[in-house]
């Protein structure tokens, strides 16, 4: 549908699940694009046209929760490699249960004496096993031996607390040599 410039439409999905549906989640993503144009003055009007096409999309999910449902993530082959002024952390992340796992990710660097030296934070959203990727600056720092620790917790300040699906955290932890 196109819905006119400059102009407000309320637009309803209706989706209907077919009868004997499995419990689980199933969900999908609605997108919407916005498209347009700005003229940018020039000097020689008579000859010479200057825009710029701009296009905006938006990607809202829609999620359909049918029975009980259960979510989790299990953290396996963490890893970090220097990039930069940075270590890029990789674990593979094992979805669990039969919903998506929503939450937040926690990294920290503890030196040899135990003190937090970095930390990240962002969130998380594991549909399928995935190994995403998390940036933790180590600029700065001295080289030697640190311990990572790696959490996921199924919290987010941008979500609505009823609406998450409560997993236990997930842990996992590493040694590393910062050069």
């Amino acid at each position: 549908m196109t819905i006119p410039p400059l102009s407000r439409q309320t637009v309803r999905l209706l989706a209907r699940p077919p009868q004997g549906l499995s419990d689980g989640e199933y969900w999908s993503r609605v997108m919407i694009t916005a498209r347009g144009a700005v003229p940018i003055a020039s000097a020689d009007t008579a000859s010479i046209s200057i825009g710029l096409a701009l296009e905006v999309r938006t990607i809202i999910p829609l999620t359909y929760r049918k029975g009980a449902l259960s979510s989790g993530v299990a953290i396996t082959s963490l890893s970090a490699a220097p990039a930069g002024d940075s270590l890029d952390i990789r674990a593979r992340l094992e979805r669990q249960g039969t919903a998506a796992y929503i939450g937040t990710a926690r990294g920290v660097l503890l030196n040899a004496a135990g003190k937090t030296v970095s930390r990240f934070e962002e969130p998380v959203a594991v549909y399928y096993d995935a190994t995403p990727g998390f940036m933790l600056p180590v600029a700065g720092l001295p080289a030697g031996s640190y311990r990572l620790r790696l959490e996921l917790v199924s919290e987010r300040p941008d979500i609505s607390p009823e609406l998450l699906l409560r997993a236990p955290p997930a842990r996992d932890s590493i040694q590393i040599l910062l050069p």
